[in-house]
């Protein structure tokens, strides 16, 4: 992240960043200054300022605006009356998210390579969210021995990047997955176990739920015949693994 994110672009971040209304929250960054802290900062960290955002109602409320604006003509949007906040405030708010989907996309740039290397240093092999599709980089040595870039796994925000564009190039907020589940599945949804933090083996196990013995004992392929349950490992738990299957 260091090698695609340049000393002018976080002046340009931090000046925005600044501007931004409830940007307080996070307040290690605004007192530090230093965007890069954002970039470096733990998983317990991020998880605990999402945790912040989310229960703070005037910065749920300055989303619901943003989208509401989003949702505007462009050249109607100059008339946009926001609630609570100024309209100079929603356009600082977009244009923040806007320029860290730009550095984000320079640093998934293939001629930069940096995305390659992230995920080639974590070796991850299967998507752990479904943990069926293989996710390895694919990386071609030529005859001149120099290597060429062929095909990596996407890379999802586990906290979307239009909710919390703060956390947009932070390291722990970029989860190697496959296309199924981060296009498909995820999308801009919250799931509820972090991969960086939480590990599902503490507190699930899968079982089988067979109905019909008879016919299973003869065909397998039969998918009425039994049911794969994710259960709870204590009553505790319960409810964490609700969450999980929603």
């Amino acid at each position: 992240i260091r090698e695609s994110v340049k000393d002018n672009d976080l002046d340009m971040l931090f000046e925005l960043f600044r501007k931004i209304p409830e940007a307080h929250l996070l307040s290690d960054i605004k007192k530090a200054r230093n965007m890069r802290n954002l970039f470096t900062m733990p998983a317990k960290q991020i998880k605990e300022y999402v945790d912040i955002l989310n229960n703070d109602k005037r910065y749920k409320n300055l989303l619901t605006q943003v989208r509401k604006y989003k949702q505007i003509e462009k050249k109607k949007r100059k008339y946009f009356k926001p609630d609570e906040f100024a309209l100079e405030e929603i356009i600082t708010f977009c244009t923040f998210q806007d320029e860290m989907k730009k550095l984000y996309d320079k640093f998934c740039d293939k001629t930069s390579g940096v995305a390659y290397k992230l995920i080639k240093a974590l070796n991850i092999r299967a998507c752990p969210y479904c943990n069926l599709n293989y996710i390895d980089p694919i990386i071609k040595t030529n005859v001149d021995g120099t290597s060429e870039q062929v095909l990596r796994s996407h890379l999802d925000h586990f906290y979307s990047k239009s909710k919390y564009p703060f956390f947009t190039l932070s390291f722990f907020n970029l989860i190697p997955s496959c296309y199924e589940c981060n296009s498909g599945l995820k999308k801009d949804n919250d799931f509820v176990a972090y991969p960086y933090l939480d590990n599902i083996d503490d507190v699930a196990h899968f079982g089988v739920n067979i109905s019909e013995i008879g016919e299973l004992s003869h065909n397998f392929s039969d998918l009425d015949s039994f049911e794969i349950q994710l259960l709870p490992n204590k009553k505790s738990d319960l409810e964490l693994v609700t969450n999980l299957l929603k």
